[in-house]
Formats: C-alpha cells, sequence, structure tokens
C-alpha cells in the first residue's frame, strides 16, 4: 500500500510487524526497511518446498478481478514447475512437461537451454506453478527485459490476498480473526485503490513493501483463509470511493494525519486519532510500544554522515561534529514535525517522515528509525560539548492509518472488524464491490 512518497517505505505498508523476521508480519514498513536492496529487487532460489496439493477455498470466481503481481527480475535463469505437469504458452506454440529452466537470451527468452524468437512465455497448470522453488496460485508470465526476466504472477485477487495478509499481519488465531478480517479488508481496498499503478514495469503491484508483501502459497494461513472468505468483496470506501488504506505496525498510542508524515494533502479518513478505550492502549501489546535507542557523538555523526545528504537538498556528505540534535516542533498526534541538526559545520532541518531516514543506522540491516513520536534527551559535559543522545519513542511505522497491533490489541477485546476499521479510518463505509467486468 502507498503514496508516491512512500517509495522506500509498506504495507511501510507498508508498511512493520509484530511477527517480523519470521517473514510474517505486519506491514509496510518491513522492520529495518530495505531500502537499497528493493532496487534490485533480485528473484532468489529457494530449496523446494514441501508438495502443495490442496485447492485453495479462495479459488477465483466467474468476474474476480485478476491482479498482476512483479514477483522479481532475474538475470540468471529461472526454473517453472507444478506437480502435474505444466502448459508453457509462446505465441501460438505450447509446450508441455513438468518443468522449464527459462533465462534471458539476446532481448528473447530461451527455454531449456534453447533460444526462442518469443519475449513473453506464460505458464499455466492446474495446481500451484514453482518459480524457483516458490509455489504460487494462479498463472506465471515471465517476460525478457534489458538482458533479464520479468516474472509476473496473475492470479485472482482473493488468491492474492491469501498470501497478503498473513504476511502483514502475522500468522494469529481465531482469537485475533476480526483483527484478521480488518487486515483482509484494508489489504484488498489498498489493492482495488492502487491496481494499476505500476502498469510501466507490465504489473500491478509489487510483492514487497513497497506495495503490499505477498509469499504467494508458502505464506497462507487457515485463519487468513477463512477471514478472507468471510469478507470476500469487501472494501473500504469514503464517498463511494476506495480509500487510501495505509497502515503500520505499531502507532503507540495515537495515529498520525498523513499530511503530518508526507507532503500530501490531508484526506478526512487518515486524520489522528488517540489509539485507547476505558481499557488502555489497543497496542500496548506490541514490543515496539515503548523503546528507547542512545547515540554517542560519534555514532550520530557516522549515521548523519551517512545519511542527512540524501535527505536534506545541499547537505554536505561530512557533516563534522554533531553539536546539538533537538525537536522544536510536533504534530498534534506527538509526533515530530521536524529535527533541527546543527554541527560545528553548519545546521540542517529534517521534515516529517525523512527523520525516520537520516537516522538510519549503518548496522543491522540499516534499520530506519521506528517512529517519529519520540522525545530527545541530550547530555553535555562541562565545557558544553554533546556527551550523549537518548531517543525515548513510541510506535513503529509511519502512523498513518490502521494500526496492526492496535487492531489486534482491539480484537481481543471483542471489537468485530467493521468498528476496528471505523476506528482508524474516520466516516468510511464498508461496501461490496461490484465485480470486474
Amino acid at each position: 500500500m502507498n503514496h508516491p512518497t512512500l517509495a522506500r517505505t509498506r504495507h511501510e505498508a507498508v508498511t512493520a510487524s509484530p511477527f517480523r523476521r519470521r517473514r510474517s508480519g505486519l506491514m509496510r514498513e518491513r522492520f529495518g526497511f530495505i531500502a537499497s536492496a528493493l532496487a534490485a529487487f533480485l528473484f532468489v532460489g529457494c530449496p523446494a518446498p514441501p508438495r502443495y496439493a490442496p485447492t485453495s477455498r479462495l479459488a477465483p470466481r466467474p468476474g474476480e478481478l485478476p491482479v498482476r503481481i512483479g514477483l522479481a527480475e532475474a538475470t540468471g535463469s529461472v526454473r517453472i514447475e507444478a506437480d502435474q505437469g505444466l502448459r508453457l504458452v509462446a505465441g501460438e506454440t505450447v509446450r508441455l512437461a513438468p518443468s522449464f529452466a527459462l533465462s534471458p537470451s539476446r532481448g528473447h527468452i530461451a527455454v531449456n537451454g534453447a533460444r526462442t524468437p518469443h519475449k513473453r512465455v506464460t505458464c499455466f497448470a492446474s495446481t500451484p506453478l514453482s518459480c524457483n522453488g516458490v509455489p504460487y496460485r494462479g498463472q506465471l508470465e515471465v517476460s525478457a527485459v534489458e538482458g533479464a526476466l520479468r516474472v509476473v504472477n496473475i492470479v485472482g485477487l482473493e488468491e492474492y490476498l491469501a498470501g497478503v495478509v498473513p504476511a502483514e499481519i502475522g500468522r494469529l488465531s481465531t482469537r485475533e480473526i476480526e483483527a484478521v478480517k480488518a487486515q483482509a479488508i484494508a489489504a484488498r481496498t489498498y489493492t482495488v485503490a492502487n491496481r494499476g499503478r505500476r502498469r510501466a514495469q507490465g504489473f500491478d503491484l509489487y510483492a514487497d513493501v513497497r506495495d503490499q508483501v505477498y509469499m504467494g502459497v508458502r505464506g497462507e494461513h487457515t485463519v487468513a483463509t477463512r477471514a478472507i472468505e468471510q469478507t470476500r468483496g469487501q472494501i473500504v470506501t469514503y464517498r463511494g470511493e476506495p480509500i487510501q488504506a495505509f497502515f503500520h505496525s505499531t502507532c503507540g498510542g495515537f495515529t498520525a494525519s498523513i499530511e503530518d508524515v508526507w507532503n500530501a494533502d490531508p484526506l478526512p479518513y487518515l486524520k489522528g486519532v488517540p489509539d485507547r478505550d476505558s481499557h488502555g492502549f489497543h497496542c500496548e501489546t506490541s514490543r515496539h510500544f515503548r523503546w528507547s535507542e542512545e547515540y554517542s557523538p560519534g555514532v550520530l555523526r557516522t549515521i548523519l554522515s551517512e545519511n542527512l545528504f540524501r535527505e536534506v537538498p545541499n547537505a554536505p556528505r561530512k557533516i563534522g561534529t554533531v553539536r546539538k540534535i533537538e525537536a522544536p516542533e510536533r504534530s498534534s498526534s506527538g509526533r515530530v514535525r521536524y529535527l533541527k541538526v546543527e554541527t560545528n559545520r553548519g545546521h540542517w532541518r529534517v521534515s516529517k517522515d525523512r527523520i525516520r531516514w537520516a537516522l538510519r543506522r549503518p548496522v543491522d540491516g540499516n534499520p530506519i528509525l521506528r517512529s517519529t513520536y519520540i522525545r530527545i534527551f541530550s547530555e553535555y559535559d562541562a565545557h558544553g560539548s554533546l556527551q550523549r543522545v537518548v531517543i525515548s519513542g513510541a510506535g513503529n511505522g509511519h502512523g498513518v492509518g490502521m494500526c496492526q497491533w492496535g487492531a489486534i490489541g482491539m480484537a481481543r477485546k471483542g471489537y468485530p472488524a467493521e468498528q476496528i476499521l471505523k476506528h482508524y479510518y474516520r466516516g468510511v463505509t464498508i461496501t461490496s464491490m461490484r465485480m470486474a467486468d
């Protein structure tokens, strides 16, 4: 799920999960967001998984919206296979085999090492298709693109969601099924609202945090499948149109208005709201509800030298000695509007969500700062030199839209999915979408 300024963010949307890095997780933010890796987006082969015989209960219905998911761009070969054999269609040619090895060859596609005149092939099977060992429902389309292969999964909307919802909110129990339903409706809404936004790249949505994390068959989970089936076709609308259904891991007690996080116009349904009731904060069981990080002047200098020039126009690569770092202004949700950095070589302002990137650590997978819902405490020696900075924070993610840990907390308190969604997206309606023409 993403605003134009969220190309680096996810289901951020997008992003951020209570369960991450078991590859399930609350989305769009993905802990430690892998911005640099996204540019490459290379498909990596995986060990062969268990064979998947069961048919999904979410098999496409007549008229169901198809979705094109960009899985990968691979410079090497990819292997497509299926348990009961597959069909490879290239132009008017149809080939039958248990598997095919595809590779780029001078602007065309080579099949099992033999160059063909085709730049695109489509693979079909009656069982899930595997690409480099990873199984997917629907069809796989492989195209030759600038010396590489682009792999696109064409799948019905509801089957697509089956591979998204557990990856975004985690593999939850029936106790939290109302939160899973809320996630399913939000993810479906995001898909409908953003379908086609990547048309120039040959698909609708990325399979990662640039849109929604999609893991195909191996990401499916029975509770999520049930939640998707029980909410089939339902989306969130505002004045009859699908909303931008952003979500994040943990709000920390108060969600954020969209204009306070990104350079975006205000949206009436994406306003900051307090995330609590008489029983307490909804997301307080998240491990990111409260946290703190400590920085020495040397670490700050390293971090800011690495990141500041990317986030602030005209900022130098060498920023000098850090003298002061402070947050002079806050939004109504309590998040920092801008960070003021002062060194012996100048001073700079970092605004809104860019703060999280400016303070991205150079270790541990380059994680960005968990939230801008922070307080900054600085210690100085007797000569006024900075000795230590402690950032005390709340939440994880951009804070816009649905708080996933909050949704989990609300579900545990007995709130239904519709009430959860209307809590985070104000003034909206839950409606059933029309079938595709």
